[in-house]
């Protein structure tokens, strides 16, 4: 068996290290040894020589002269000299370690660097997504404290741009009725033209390839669409009107019903990670869905369940409100039904009902939006702004509307008054009108039953 002088087991094993190995002077520059691993690195030939009188920062750096950061002046024969760096030649990033080494009293600089491309990728990956988890969570932190609206949806779709860096970031809401898309909220970057009123009744036909996606992968991804998409399509066209190369895109569920769409044109910062736009869809959705149940909450709260008008509780609301705000110009009328009592005793609850929704609706035609329920049969309204001759215009209007109705008798107090102090004493003097004109009506009516 052959034996191995110590120096060619060295060379062995320099040349078969995975790492790459040189060995440069440091005086001139030149290189005097590179290891197989540099050499397939660098497309150099495998002859012994082939790296003779090159020097080193222009065939590993690509520079006509010595590196603004050679690191031979940390270099002792003692220690390694550690660092980091990303080789733009090769475009790959190496843990490096340098140091002098001494051959037959010569000093060299000996270098081993090890490539992290794999794991700084990943480093960098993972950093990317833990910033936009944190965005994420940032946001959604933040969104859960607050009622969602407009301002708070603006804000959404402008953290999930800047985490994408992209030109815009939107949403599409999903109109089953006319079966097309609408752009309801938009986010632009710096520079970029909106699109939103452009994206109106775009038509299902025309994004089916969409919808397909989202059936199939819960995502869609364009990277070129020159090269992905159909050039006659009318998705082509589409995207193309809006200067829109590449695009990320998932849809808004509601269960399995696709109701929308959140969407980022041309992001610079993806990895084919859509995690976190799936994510807001989702809160997205559900917040919406809880600000539908909220709102009918909040509607059943103060509409009256029978007649639809506001009830005794927005009646209350706006006495408070009153208070609060400058003094206005104001019309009330109290309302209420004759012989109701007499209606349910001989023709049933239901009729007496059918009687008060009939009330309702006309002092609503005449008063939209200003009228209270705070009784069984007794209405408030509560016209604020108005003038004293148009008040007594609309207090005609119903006369007359009332005047035509056979069945359904209202007694009606009034009062108009520049600037009240409160609702409350405007709403007293109107009920102690509504029952002088109440006892005049029975009166008449005792006088032709006798």
């Amino acid at each position: 068996m052959r034996k191995f002088s110590e120096n060619e087991l060295s060379t062995i094993i320099l040349d078969e290290d995975d790492n790459l190995v040189c060995i440069t002077d440091p005086d001139t520059y030149d290189i005097v040894y590179l290891n197989k691993g540099a050499k397939r690195l660098f497309h150099l030939s495998m002859e012994e020589d082939c790296y003779k009188k090159r020097k080193c920062y222009a065939l590993l750096q690509g520079l006509n002269q010595p590196c603004s950061f050679c690191t031979n002046k940390f270099l002792t024969t003692h220690d390694f000299y550690r660092w980091e760096f990303f080789n733009p030649v090769v475009q790959r990033y190496f843990m490096i370690k340098d140091k002098f080494i001494v051959l037959d009293n010569k000093t060299y600089r000996l270098e081993i660097a090890v490539d992290l491309t794999d794991k700084e990728e990943e480093r960098k990956t993972l950093e990317l997504e833990l910033e936009k988890h944190r965005a994420v969570t940032d946001l959604m932190q933040k969104l859960d404290l607050r009622d969602m609206n407009s301002d708070i949806i603006s804000e959404m779709l402008h953290n999930l741009g800047e985490m994408y860096d992209g030109d815009r970031c939107y949403i599409i809401d999903a109109d089953y009725a006319s079966r097309t898309f609408n752009n309801t909220y938009e986010w632009c970057n710096d520079g970029i033209h909106p699109e939103i009123q452009n994206i109106q009744g775009v038509p299902f036909e025309g994004m089916q390839r969409w919808l397909d996606e989202y059936e199939k992968n819960g995502e869609l991804i364009i990277d070129s669409l020159h090269h992905e998409v159909a050039k006659d399509s009318f998705e082509y066209q589409f995207l193309k009107s809006q200067n829109i190369e590449s695009i990320i895109s998932v849809p808004l569920l509601d269960g399995n019903k696709i109701v929308g769409l959140i969407g980022v044109d041309n992001p610079k910062k993806f990895n084919k990670n859509l995690s976190f736009i799936k994510t807001i869809a989702q809160f997205y959705v559900n917040e919406m869905k809880k600000l539908k149940v909220l709102h009918k909450l909040q509607k059943l709260s103060i509409i009256d369940s029978l007649t639809h008008v506001f009830n005794r509780n927005e009646y209350i609301n706006e006495v408070e409100r009153f208070k609060q705000e400058p003094k206005t110009k104001v019309g009330t009328a109290f309302i209420d039904l004759n012989e109701l009592k007499t209606v349910n005793d001989k023709l049933g609850h239901d009729f007496g009902d059918r009687l008060i929704i009939q009330a309702a609706e006309i002092l609503n035609k005449v008063f939209p939006k200003a009228v209270y329920r705070i009784g069984g049969d007794e209405f408030v309204v509560v016209e604020k702004g108005v003038d004293e001759e148009d008040f007594n215009k609309q207090l005609k209007m119903l006369h007359h509307l009332l005047g035509l109705e056979k069945t359904l008798k209202l007694s009606i107090g009034s009062v108009w008054e520049l600037a009240p102090e409160n609702i409350e004493g405007l709403v007293t003097k109107a009920d102690q009108a509504m029952y002088k004109e109440k006892h005049i009506y029975y009166a008449s009516k005792d006088r032709i039953m006798r």
